[in-house]
Order: C-alpha cells, then sequence, then structure tokens
C-alpha cells in the first residue's frame, strides 16, 4: 500500500521529485502578525515585486483553501488477495487465519468460524481460501458453510475464482449433481443486489472445466460485503468447491 501513495503523490515538472509546499519564512511571520516589523530582507523582496513601503502595504490577502470533493478519489486501484502472499509480498503459511493477513473481516456465516489460508494440493498447488482449517479437505459447500467478506469501504466490483469438485470415494460412481459455485453481493441494509454463478460443465462424468472466476459489479459503490460458497443439492456426493484469488474495486 505505501508503494501506491508513492506513486500517487503530485511530481514534480522538472525533477520527477514529490512537489513539496514552499514558503516564504519572513513573510508568512508577517501574515501572521501585521504589525510586526518587516526586515530589510523583506522590504526588498516587496519592492522588487512591486510594492511599495511594507509599513503601509495591505495585508496579503491569502487564497482560500483548494476544497477536494468527497467523490474524487486519491487512490483507485484493484485489490488482488491471492493468499500466497500478503499485500507486502509476504508468502502466507498454511492455516493462517484471512482476516489477520488482510485486514478485511471474513468469517464463515453459518458457525462464525474464521476463513483459513490453505493449500489446494489437487487443483494447482497454490493456496487458496477455506471454512476449513488445516487437516481437512480446503473444499466446501453451504450445508457446511461459506465465507462472508466484509468491506471496510463499499465497493463496486469483486470477483474470486472458483474450481467444483466431487468428492465421492469412488469415480466410477460419478454422477451429474447440480450445485454450483457462487458468489452473492450486499449492500449495508443486508438485501442481494447481485449474484454470479460457475458457468461452465461441473464435475460428473468427467472433471469439469476446472477454474472459473465469479465476479459480481454493480453501477455505484453499493457492495458493503459478498459471499461465496457451493450450492448444495440432495446427491450423495454433492459437489464442493475450492476458493482462491479474492479481487476487489479499491477507492479511497
Amino acid at each position: 500500500m505505501n508503494a501506491i501513495l508513492e506513486k500517487l503523490r503530485p511530481q514534480g515538472p522538472d525533477t520527477g521529485k514529490p512537489v513539496l509546499a514552499r514558503s516564504n519564512r519572513m513573510l508568512a511571520d508577517l501574515i501572521r502578525d501585521p504589525a510586526a516589523e518587516a526586515t530589510p530582507a523583506l522590504v526588498q523582496w516587496l519592492r522588487s515585486q512591486g510594492a511599495g513601503d511594507p509599513a503601509v502595504v495591505d495585508r496579503p490577502k491569502l487564497r482560500p483553501p483548494i476544497k477536494v470533493g468527497p467523490d474524487i478519489p486519491r487512490i483507485d486501484v484493484m485489490v488482488l488477495m491471492d493468499f500466497d502472499t500478503d499485500l507486502a509480498g509476504q508468502p502466507v503459511p498454511e492455516g493462517a487465519l484471512a482476516s489477520e493477513v488482510y485486514g478485511l473481516t471474513m468469517i464463515n456465516p453459518l458457525t462464525s468460524g474464521p476463513a483459513y489460508v490453505r493449500k489446494q494440493v489437487y487443483v494447482g498447488g497454490s493456496n487458496g481460501v477455506s471454512i476449513h482449517a488445516p487437516g481437512t479437505t480446503p473444499c466446501f459447500y453451504a450445508r457446511e458453510g461459506a465465507i462472508d467478506v466484509l468491506f471496510d469501504r463499499p465497493t463496486d466490483t469483486v470477483s474470486i475464482d472458483a474450481y467444483p469438485v466431487c468428492e465421492t470415494p469412488c469415480p466410477g460412481e460419478m454422477i451429474n449433481t447440480t450445485g454450483r459455485p457462487f458468489l452473492e453481493a450486499y449492500d449495508r441494509q443486508g438485501k442481494r443486489i447481485a449474484a454470479s454463478y460457475y458457468v461452465g460443465t461441473l464435475p460428473g462424468a468427467s472433471a469439469g472445466d476446472g477454474w472459473k472466476t465469479l465476479a459480481v459489479s454493480m453501477p455505484s459503490r453499493t457492495i458493503a460485503r459478498v459471499r461465496f460458497s457451493c450450492q448444495a443439492d440432495a446427491a450423495q456426493w454433492p459437489n464442493k468447491s475450492y476458493f482462491d484469488n479474492l479481487r476487489y474495486h479499491l477507492v479511497i
């Protein structure tokens, strides 16, 4: 984040360095105290500017401060949480609490339990995010819970990558199930305002289409929370899903 802020500082046209505020100390002193005696150096400076005797010169008028409206962004970026590294680029260990790593509240609304950073050995090997602690399979579905992500500042765009799997112990018994990974968006009042579902072949007779991106978007920054999981169905071995690469639009 420090790197982002550094890049957004105004740059000087000649030096390429951040612009610094400059002031004349003697003139500033006179502005604060109009009765103060002007130094010879200040007298010379005022005359060079076309002013008369500083004793009879009107008190300098200050320009009103420039007001920046609340809708003008200072930072406008897409934030990626890949669960492999934190926002400073440091590796994230297996089992870390996602909320502590990334600073956003991530919980399982069914149990109020945390979201964990988990190694996804069978679907690429990188870290993802799960409601299950180490020692269990990272994939999950709605009967086990979901992950809610609460944003400090409402956003307009959020996405997550999903990989549905069928956990039947015997591949020869795999059947077509209907449970799809989903991503839902909610406003501050808790109203669902957008939803996205996995588009692709689900695991069944084949392994399915693998990783797909689920995304929700609104015309204004009204998304205060998102929820992702995999739909539950009546199958003996229902689909579950792995999740990775949470992205959202940050505007400050």
